[in-house]
């Protein structure tokens, strides 16, 4: 399976034919685009908040807090905004959105039996205003940020965070409260966000909480196997509220599946070190997952090189675009999208899994008003998707990251990855980038338009 994806350097961007260029969806797909409670709504007592606020009293951890420290305590301000943000994505044509309920807004205290009311009323008036709008919600339990309480010492072991003994029950609890409150309005459920990066940039390179370097790839197994439960126990207790109330539910996770490059290609030890980093990154943890999944969840940006040393075989460097390639577009993050990848890797997962595919996040960091980069991003990928289609994935949906720009975890305010600018010193104002008009026509239509394909997808 890995074979399909062991691709040679890139050349030039491919030129469709036209039986290609004009793919439309099934019926029925759900166009969207995602959003995360840590990112755009206003802090929560979480372990996020607490090393927001640590990295800007020592002013470092954070990039750019010196300009956006300001609006750590709000972010894009998703409380105030959140019922003209769902109008803004029903006008585009969205049939779906996805977001995340805060496990620390609903649970701030450890001694809680139950939710906290007001933030149970938050989530429900956010889910009035989906519903009054027909866009299905897709809810996600843990996207990064989890409660401050649980980074506590407990038991004899002294574990803390997601390491801890009672972590799967104490999401299972999440997940059963939030079906006995919303099941009947939400049928599509993430336990985890992305759990591999979490332990990755956790626990190996220290810029996420807990802000850990324990060594090498491996030293972050013991985190994942009890991310690996929290999931399993999250995935158990969603589907038996569900059954309790003979609601229906999807269970699922998001996994960030960035495809590995050997950054020579005439190198064995790149060509070997990128395949066994993408196994470990990318399918380890899935093939676990997976048994106790209803659907796929992905989340793609695009590709990374990898050089390795013959002196330190087990070392090796990350580069997320090659200026010598001719294929390369990097986002204003340095990131280089591949559409190509995304399409192999869709039918990839599809043959191995044989599950339903929602792509739960895809997108590019652009500031610009006129994002062409973010319109070209839009146009290929979702023509990239509709051929995996043609080729038997089973693809039912697509959120483009992000509604509207948010607060980028160690990257700060700086990147901008929104549909919609946000305005932060101006009350956190929306302006429609670009890409909202485009992205409008796809969701309309079912299928790039020749005019947007003339002009952004060669």
């Amino acid at each position: 399976m890995l074979g399909t994806l062991r691709m040679p350097r890139r050349g030039p961007h491919r030129h469709l034919g036209v039986d290609e260029q004009l793919l439309p969806v099934p019926a029925g797909f759900l166009w969207g685009a995602a959003t995360a409670d840590q990112q755009v709504e206003r802090q929560q007592p979480s372990d996020w908040t607490a090393f927001e606020e640590r990295a800007r009293r020592q002013g470092h951890g954070i990039a750019g807090l010196e300009q956006g420290g300001g609006w750590l305590s709000h972010k894009a301000d998703f409380d105030r905004h959140f019922a003209d943000d769902v109008a803004r994505a029903a006008d585009m044509g969205h049939r779906a959105h996805r977001f995340s309920m805060s496990w620390a807004r609903l649970f701030p205290r450890e001694d809680m039996s139950a939710p906290e009311p007001a933030a149970l009323d938050f989530y429900g008036r956010v889910l009035d205003e989906l519903a009054r709008r027909a866009l299905q919600p897709f809810v996600t339990l843990f996207h990064f940020a989890s409660p401050a309480w649980l980074w506590h010492p407990s038991g004899p072991d002294g574990k803390r965070g997601v390491e801890r003994a009672d972590a799967p029950a104490r999401l299972a609890q999440l997940a059963t409260c939030l079906v006995e409150a919303f099941g009947d309005r939400v049928r599509h459920w993430c336990t985890i966000n992305e759990p591999v990066v979490l332990a990755y940039l956790g626990y190996l390179e220290g810029v996420f909480p807990p802000n850990e370097k324990r060594g090498g790839p491996f030293a972050a197994d013991g985190v994942l196997a009890a991310l690996l439960r929290m999931h399993e126990a999250a995935a158990g207790a969603l589907r038996a509220a569900a059954a309790r109330r003979a609601a229906p539910v999807q269970v699922g996770i998001a996994q960030h599946v960035r495809t590995f490059l050997p950054w020579r290609n005439h190198a064995p030890l790149d060509r070997v070190m990128a395949a066994v980093v993408e196994r470990l990154f990318v399918l380890r943890f899935l093939d676990r997952a997976m048994p106790s999944c209803d659907y796929v969840g992905v989340n793609e940006y695009g590709r990374a090189y990898l050089e390795t040393d013959l002196r330190r075989p087990l070392r090796y460097q990350l580069r997320h675009a090659d200026p010598a390639e001719p294929g390369d577009e990097p986002s204003d993050l340095g990131w280089a999208p591949d559409e190509r990848a995304f399409e192999e890797r869709l039918v990839a997962l599809a043959r191995r899994y044989a599950k339903p595919i929602y792509v739960l996040e895809n997108g590019t960091a652009e500031a610009a008003t006129d994002d062409v980069r973010r319109q070209r991003q839009l146009v290929r990928h979702t023509q990239a998707m509709a051929r995996a289609v043609r080729r038997g994935a089973d693809v039912r949906g697509y959120f483009h990251w992000s509604l509207v720009d948010n607060f980028e975890w160690a990257e700060g305010f700086a990147p901008r990855f929104g549909l919609y600018a946000v305005d932060y010193p101006a009350g956190c104002a929306r302006h429609a980038r670009g890409s909202v008009e485009v992205y409008r026509r796809i969701c309309r239509d079912g299928v790039v338009p020749p005019d947007l394909w003339a002009r952004l997808g060669r």
